[in-house]
C-alpha cells in the first residue's frame, strides 16, 4: 500500500471516513460511509483473507480471548466432573463388587462347611452300621439263650396252652440232713485240739441256733438241748430273766409302799375318830355324836 499507511486505513474505518486502498498510483475508491459505525466490507487484496468489516477491534479481541478462556475453564470443568463421575462410579462398582466377594467367600465357606458335614456323616454311616449289626447279633444271641434256658415243654403237655400237671416229684431232704456247716459261717482261729469247739466259736452269730451240733457221736438234737449246749445263748437268756425278775421285785416293793401309805391313812382316820368320841363324851352330855366309821 503506497498511498497511505496501515494507521490510516484503520482509523477510517474506525471513524467511518473514506477507506485508501490504492494509494496515488492507484485508483482512489471512495465510499461514503453510514451514519453508523459498522465498517463497509472491503475485498482483501490477498485471496483467503476476510473481509475488512469481519476485522475485530481491541476490545472484541479481548472479549474473544475471555469467552475461549471460559470455554476452556468449562471444558475443563467439565472434564474434572466427567473425571469425578468416573471415580465415583468406579467407587460404586468397588463397593458392589466387595459384598459380591464377601457373599461369595461366605457362599464357599458355607459349601466347604456342607461338604465336611457330608464327609462326617458318611464317616459315621459305617459305623452305625456296623454297631446296628453288632446289637442285632447280640439281640439274637440272647434270644437263642433265652430259647435254650426256657424248659421245654414236653409235646404231650401242649394241651391248648396250658401245662399239664407234672408228675410227682420226690420228696426235698430235710434241712436238718446236713453235717457239714457253710464255710463261710466257720471262723479262721487255729484249733488247738482235734476235738470240735463249742458251737459259740464256730458261728459268728452267737445268738442265731445251730442248725445241728457237730460234735461226734452226739447226732441231731433238740432245740432245747442245743440252746443249754450254747453259752451265749444262755447267758443272753439269763440276762433276760434277771431283768424280769428285777421288774417283779420293783413291782413288788411299789405295792409294798401302798400297801404302807393305805395303814398310814387308816391310823389318821382312827386318831381324828378318836379326838371326835372324846370331843363328844366331854360335851353337853345329851348330845350324842356318831363316829365316823372307817372304810375298812
Amino acid at each position: 500500500m503506497a498511498g497511505g499507511s496501515w494507521s490510516d486505513t484503520w482509523g477510517n474505518v474506525m471513524t467511518g471516513g473514506n477507506v485508501m486502498t490504492g494509494g496515488s498510483g492507484g485508483t482512489n475508491i471512495t465510499r461514503s460511509s453510514s451514519t453508523t459505525n459498522e465498517a463497509p466490507p472491503c475485498s482483501s487484496p490477498l485471496a483467503g483473507l476476510q473481509p475488512c468489516s469481519c476485522w475485530p477491534s481491541q476490545e472484541e479481541g479481548q472479549k474473544l480471548q475471555q469467552q475461549q478462556q471460559q470455554q476452556q475453564q468449562q471444558q475443563q470443568q467439565q472434564q474434572q466432573q466427567q473425571q469425578q463421575q468416573q471415580q465415583q462410579q468406579q467407587q460404586k462398582q468397588q463397593q458392589q463388587q466387595q459384598p459380591q466377594q464377601q457373599q461369595h467367600q461366605q457362599h464357599q465357606h458355607q459349601l466347604h462347611q456342607q461338604q465336611q458335614q457330608q464327609q462326617q456323616q458318611q464317616q459315621q454311616l459305617p459305623l452305625q452300621q456296623h454297631q446296628q449289626q453288632q446289637q442285632q447279633q447280640q439281640q439274637q444271641q440272647q434270644q437263642q439263650q433265652q430259647q435254650q434256658m426256657a424248659p421245654k415243654m414236653r409235646p404231650e403237655a401242649r394241651v391248648q396252652g396250658q401245662m399239664l400237671p407234672q408228675p410227682h416229684l420226690p420228696p426235698l431232704p430235710l434241712p436238718f440232713t446236713t453235717s457239714v456247716p457253710p464255710a463261710e459261717f466257720i471262723s479262721k482261729t487255729p484249733q488247738k485240739s482235734n476235738s470240735a469247739p463249742p458251737l459259740s466259736q464256730q458261728f459268728h452269730l452267737p445268738q442265731v441256733p445251730p442248725v445241728e451240733s457237730h460234735q461226734a457221736g452226739l447226732g441231731t438234737q433238740s432245740y432245747a438241748s442245743k440252746s443249754q449246749e450254747n453259752p451265749a445263748f444262755t447267758e443272753a437268756s439269763a440276762r433276760e430273766r434277771e431283768r424280769e425278775r428285777e421288774r417283779e421285785r420293783e413291782r413288788e416293793r411299789e405295792r409294798e409302799r401302798e400297801r404302807e401309805r393305805e395303814r398310814v391313812r387308816e391310823r389318821e382316820r382312827e386318831r381324828v375318830s378318836e379326838r371326835e368320841r372324846e370331843r363328844g363324851g366331854g360335851g353337853g352330855g345329851g348330845m350324842l355324836f356318831k363316829p365316823l366309821m372307817s372304810p375298812s
